[in-house]
């Protein structure tokens, strides 16, 4: 079909005879012959060559048409290749992310392995000497023990000492205050004693003088004998004093200084058993924590050993289908017997294909098409446009119908009355006009949108 067979092929018609000039129509032509040439058949001849011009004319019409259609099929071809490239293009690194990622949990899995075995050839070195802390732990703790026993036993025996010293410092204090009171009441019994003699001295008579003389003699020896004895006594008694105050200071100050001494003792012991302990217990929890860990390394790497293969065969088979959905996509039927890698090198130099003949497209052309592009997003836009106003007016028009068709609600309850008196207003004469119903209102409002 030719374009000037269409509406459109005769508006293209006869805007392009509107641009012929006014020389070349048949009038003029006619004149011209007649001035020239005023014999033989002009009018045949004018004819003839308007018919030639306008078979001219259509053709380089119908061959431009043609060059527009063959340049919109291009450009179409070229968007959807530009379309397909893209979204291959998208397939292909996400398949290689995919691939990257499970090489990289092979590598970290094989990682995992290697370290595996590693431990487990380290483990058993490790929990030998392990064991060799623990006893040493244990020994060091048994002699740390002993020590502390020993040097409490030690201690229990030098209170004892100085116990039973002190208690023998108190009987040496109650002898020695039982012989003070007994000389002092010797010393009391012998002063009065003497005081007696001195009285019956000067009563006696003078005749018996050289008796009186000889008693005289022998009372005062005594008396400063028996005082020279007391006054030693006195001063052992203060010695012996001295010597057990001194006793017993340095006594309680050994006392105090030994329950020093066993409280620290005691809270060393308790600290380095807490310690002790704590250590095997960690040790104990270290032990059990690394054989959890070997054996569930164990279990990951038969795991892996096991699945390794069967994921390796499942991503080859998901890649090969890939690749020959894209590849059936611009090959031929004879070309799907090769194999993965041939039919990846085939797409990679299509595409490079495509890109240079992209490139080689004139920028005019690519203009057009551009344009093209763009006034048939601009024509889906207001179709959308169209469609979604469509839409919400028959919405609207549902609505009011199903409005329309509900009966109104009847008001319930009694008025409220105002609290104030009304003005009275005068009477005035009330003009009675029609009024339409709510019903007919609400119809013409449908009637006024639907226009």
């Amino acid at each position: 079909m030719l374009p000037y067979h269409t509406v459109e092929g005769a508006e293209t018609l006869r805007a392009n005879m509107s641009k012929i000039p006014a020389q070349n129509l048949p009038g003029t032509i006619t004149k011209k012959k007649k001035e020239g040439k005023p014999s033989g058949n002009p009018q045949q001849s004018d004819k003839k060559e308007v018919c030639s011009k306008v078979k001219q004319f259509l053709l380089e019409e119908e061959a431009r048409a043609s060059k527009k259609r063959e340049l919109l099929c291009v450009g179409r071809m070229i968007g959807e290749l530009e379309i397909l490239i893209k979204n291959k293009n998208a397939d292909l690194l996400k398949l290689s992310e995919k691939v990257e990622k499970l090489q990289g949990e092979v590598s970290l899995l094989q990682k995992v392995r290697d370290k595996a075995k590693t431990t487990t050839e380290e483990l058993p070195g490790e929990s030998e000497e392990d064991l060799k802390e623990a006893q040493t732990i244990l020994e060091n703790e048994a002699q740390l023990r002993c020590e502390n026993r020993a040097l409490k036993e030690g201690l229990v025996k030098e209170i004892k000492m100085l116990q039973s010293e002190d208690a023998g410092t108190e009987e040496l204090l109650s002898k020695y205050k039982k012989y003070r009171n007994l000389i002092s009441r010797l010393c009391s019994r012998e002063c009065q004693e003497a005081q007696r003699g001195d009285t019956r001295e000067n009563q006696d008579d003078q005749n018996s003088e050289l008796e009186e003389t000889a008693v005289c003699k022998k009372s005062p020896f005594l008396i400063w004998k028996n005082c020279i004895d007391s006054v030693r006594v006195m001063l052992k008694l203060e010695e012996l004093e001295d010597q057990n105050l001194f006793l017993i200071e340095s006594s309680t100050e050994k006392n105090d200084l030994l329950d020093q001494t066993i409280e620290l003792i005691t809270k060393a012991t308790e600290e380095e058993e807490r310690t002790q302990t704590l250590k095997v217990d960690s040790m104990k929890n270290k032990c059990a924590i690394e054989r959890r860990i070997v054996d569930i390394v164990k279990k990951k790497v038969d795991q892996h050993n096991s699945s390794a293969t069967v994921e390796q065969d499942i991503l080859l088979e998901t890649l090969r289908k890939k690749v020959t959905e894209v590849h059936s996509c611009f090959a031929d039927a004879e070309l799907s017997s090769t194999s993965t890698l041939e039919k990846l090198a085939f797409i990679e130099n299509h595409m490079t294909k495509l890109l240079q003949d992209l490139e080689k497209i004139p920028k005019d052309e690519v203009k057009s098409l551009w344009q093209i592009k763009e006034k048939e997003k601009r024509s889906r836009w207001r179709e959308e446009k169209l469609r979604l106003e469509t839409e919400k007016r028959e919405e609207k028009m549902r609505r009011h119908a199903e409005l329309a068709m509900k009966e109104p609600k009847k008001i319930t309850g009694r008025k409220l009355m105002q609290r104030f008196m009304p003005v009275v207003k005068p009477k005035t004469k009330v003009i009675d006009e029609v009024t339409q119903e709510p019903e007919d209102d609400l119809y013409k409002d449908l009637f006024s949108e639907s226009t």
